[in-house]
């Protein structure tokens, strides 16, 4: 679909989605975190937040992102409709879900429909839900677990690719 080039993600960037709400339990910040840790690395990736509210720590968030100077990687999106979910779930390379606690989330199944590789929290739920061969799971409030996660399916796409199929399956 057209999702990256509305962005204006290149070609050679990679495109993270977050799908989840900005609260303190969903690690934004530990995403955002973990964008500064890989640009560091000399990788080329963008994120996008989708989320129906935020308040004052999506203030802070922004704060946050302006301190790590990634203001050129960040897309923060709002609120989108069950249509533009599936758009963006489809345009995004790999999907992150890293709450701190969660029970079973909709987010994480429909980018596993949608054939996305999924990164999520190393909490119960998943354990119980998912094997280790449908997603990564790291310690929900680490950036360096996470921008290693990530760093793994680039490096190699083929496991990437098999995270995907074998969720979506």
């Amino acid at each position: 679909n057209q999702i990256k080039e509305k962005y204006g993600v290149l070609d050679n960037e990679v495109l993270l989605f977050s799908p989840r709400a900005i609260t303190p339990n969903y690690n934004i910040d530990i995403i955002i975190k973990s964008l500064a840790l890989m640009r560091d690395k000399g990788l080329r990736i963008k994120c996008l937040f989708s989320f129906a509210f935020g308040g004052e720590y999506y203030d802070s968030l922004k704060r946050l992102v302006e301190k790590l100077e990634l203001e050129d990687r960040v897309i923060w999106l709002g609120r989108l409709s069950y249509e533009e979910m599936a758009d963006h779930y489809n345009g995004a390379d790999i999907i992150l879900s890293v709450p701190t606690s969660d029970s079973s989330p909709k987010s994480v199944y429909e980018a596993m429909f949608c054939k996305k590789p999924v990164i999520v929290s190393d909490i119960p739920w998943a354990s119980e839900i998912l094997s280790s061969s449908d997603c990564i799971r790291v310690a929900p409030q680490s950036a360096s677990c996470l921008s290693q996660a990530v760093i793994s399916i680039l490096d190699n796409p083929k496991h990437g690719a098999n995270l995907a199929e074998s969720a979506y399956q």
